[in-house]
């Protein structure tokens, strides 16, 4: 093999392992949450691939197809899962929130691993704690993700990549097809999210008493403005499981209606943040020349 061939075959390499953390990251997309992880799959990995021509633009091609994929995709596989499987996560943390979780009137339901995205990013896998009020009327997840291996190494020496995420958020849904979500990830870049989620988004930090509290806050201001919704309450795995699926189901559908992949330039740009515009302005591109930009419905198509 020439050392040509050999740069050109590790550049993918490093593409694919890229394009794994994309599916680790939009792990909880049905719920809001898009770690800031995003930042090094796409514009670094991208950008890798645009300055290097065309073997490496097929490389980020497929990447940039496949997470169009995963971000249109309408139903996941979940399964039931046992945290002994999962030793390189925070078992602590799910404990702690747990706990908190239950002085604030909320029971764990379920561990729950989103396999779909699993069987994209097998070295990146996690799981998620779901927790319902016991009225009914307020579910909650709580997550720990963590880039281990190769992907690990690369987002830290990209350097502002996080490796290492504690995720909580409180979510509540409504009959008129509203979802009001209260999270913990305030610092980290999102995706556009339809009209009918409503979102409050505090620091990593913040205290779990007081972000259930800007929550119920949240739903009376929901109320207000909705005054003939009522919340759709859920007990068991069974609700969450369906709520879940119709989540996915509609952002798919929300996303498809922008064409392409739904992921529109702005989205990229915010995404790139305002050190590296640069490379945004030709991730864009090549995702338009590839068919894969989406458009905002009221732009002109």
């Amino acid at each position: 093999m020439s050392q040509k061939s050999l740069i050109r075959s590790c550049t993918i390499y490093i593409l694919v392992a890229l394009g794994s953390v994309v599916f680790f990251s939009l792990t909880l997309k049905s719920l809001g949450i898009v770690p800031t992880i995003l930042l090094g799959c796409l514009v670094i990995g991208l950008s890798t691939v645009l300055s290097q021509g065309g073997h490496y633009r097929r490389g980020g091609r497929n990447i940039a197809k496949s997470m169009a994929e995963t971000l249109l995709e309408s139903e996941h596989i979940l399964e039931l899962v046992e945290p002994k499987q999962f030793p390189w996560l925070d078992y602590a943390f799910y404990e702690r929130v747990t706990q908190e979780m239950q002085a604030l009137g909320l029971s764990a339901i379920a561990d729950i691993e989103d396999c779909t995205i699993s069987q994209s990013a097998p070295n990146q896998r996690f799981f998620f704690r779901v927790f319902v009020h016991s009225q009914g009327e307020i579910a909650a997840i709580c997550s720990h993700l963590r880039i281990r291996g190769f992907n690990g190494w690369l987002a830290k020496w990209m350097g502002g990549v996080q490796t290492d995420i504690k995720l909580i958020e409180f979510s509540s849904t409504y009959s008129d097809g509203g979802v009001v979500d209260t999270s913990n990830a305030k610092d980290a870049p999102t995706f556009d999210q339809p009209d009918w989620r409503s979102q409050r988004r505090l620091p990593a930090d913040t205290a779990i008493a007081h972000q259930y509290e800007v929550h119920q806050k949240h739903l009376t201001e929901y109320q207000q403005h909705h005054p003939n919704a009522e919340v759709v309450k859920i007990s068991n795995y069974t609700g969450f499981y369906r709520l879940y699926q119709d989540e996915l189901r509609r952002s798919s559908e929300w996303r498809k209606n922008r064409g392409g992949s739904g992921i529109t330039a702005e989205e990229v740009k915010r995404i790139a943040g305002p050190k590296l515009q640069d490379t945004a302005h030709n991730v864009v591109q090549a995702m338009e020349e590839e068919g894969l930009l989406g458009k905002n419905q009221e732009e002109d198509y």
